[in-house]
């Protein structure tokens, strides 16, 4: 599980579109550009920058560093909530009864990754399906598949098709008393809504 030191200040940075430079053990450098929706990293790669110690030194500005070689921010999110759901926990926007399709084909070259998530982003990719179903229909542990969608989700890879919308609440018309009076003089019953 990689180091709530090193993890906070990067999802920090990258929620609040925050330009963040972190300098790392053995020369090694991670510079967060939200703005821009992209990071670099220099001296060691994605999947190993979780196994280095926590960061020595976190500039909160990093404007003066150029786009030149910087990489797509949802490669850093998917390998943060890949790391973080190692262990089980599912991000608080994420349930394991979401039914959940796959946008994009993600880039497994780019990001860590297990075995079987070749055949899960098949599956969702093809039919939305759950945590649950996915567990079932694939015969795998329900771990990788958490590890999937929580990684997916939080590099927005995913939507959501199961959840309820979000209830409209209708604020009354501001003449409502005029028009309740023309209808009863009509003759029509208003409602006492």
């Amino acid at each position: 599980m990689p180091s709530k030191s090193l993890v906070e200040p990067i999802v920090k940075a990258i929620r609040g579109k925050q330009q963040a430079d972190f300098a790392l053990p053995n020369d090694s450098r991670l510079t967060v550009l939200g703005k821009e929706n992209a990071y670099r990293l220099s001296g060691c790669s994605l999947a190993n920058l979780f196994s280095l110690d926590p960061p020595l030194r976190y500039e909160r500005d990093a404007s003066r560093v150029a786009l030149a070689g910087a990489r797509d921010l949802s490669e850093l999110k998917w390998t943060i909530a890949f790391e973080l759901a190692t262990s089980g926990a599912l991000p608080a926007s994420c349930s394991r009864t979401d039914v959940f399709r796959l946008r994009r084909w993600p880039n497994f070259t780019r990001i860590p990754h297990r075995k079987s998530f070749f055949r899960i982003a098949a599956l969702v990719l093809s039919r939305p399906t759950s945590v649950d179903m996915i567990h079932r229909i694939l015969k795998i542990p329900q771990q990788e598949a958490l590890q999937f969608y929580a990684a997916a989700h939080e590099a927005g890879y995913t939507e959501v098709i199961n959840r309820k919308a979000e209830v409209v609440e209708l604020k009354p018309h501001r003449h409502r008393e005029l028009i309740s009076s023309l209808l009863s003089r009509l003759g029509v019953v208003a409602n006492g809504a």
